[in-house]
């Protein structure tokens, strides 16, 4: 899932972006008026990333990065501190 001999350097993070919502209400929404998602899971982290881990899922800051789309594919480039969010997996709870 990573992009062909690509690694992010320092602190940096190579994020697969979401896909994004294309139908509103059975509605098929244009690339246009659809926002970019601001979530994705991180596939590779440069050697000085502290917080985040290969596979967490993560929120950034819409508007920071830098995005490439390589073989079909949507990737954000972005800083660990444009990390607003981690999002844990949610651990399900059985009770006997």
């Amino acid at each position: 899932m990573i992009p062909s001999k690509m690694r992010p350097l320092f602190a940096n993070l190579l994020i697969l972006r979401d896909a994004p919502e294309t139908e509103v209400n059975g509605v098929l929404m244009p690339d246009t008026v659809t926002d970019k998602p601001s979530t994705g899971k991180v596939v590779a982290a440069g050697r000085l990333v502290q917080e985040v881990r290969v596979g967490d899922r993560v929120t950034l800051s819409q508007y920071l990065g830098t995005e490439f789309t390589e073989e079909g594919l949507t990737y954000l480039l972005a800083k660990e501190s444009d990390v607003l969010i981690v999002h844990d997996p949610v651990e399900v709870c059985t009770t006997t």
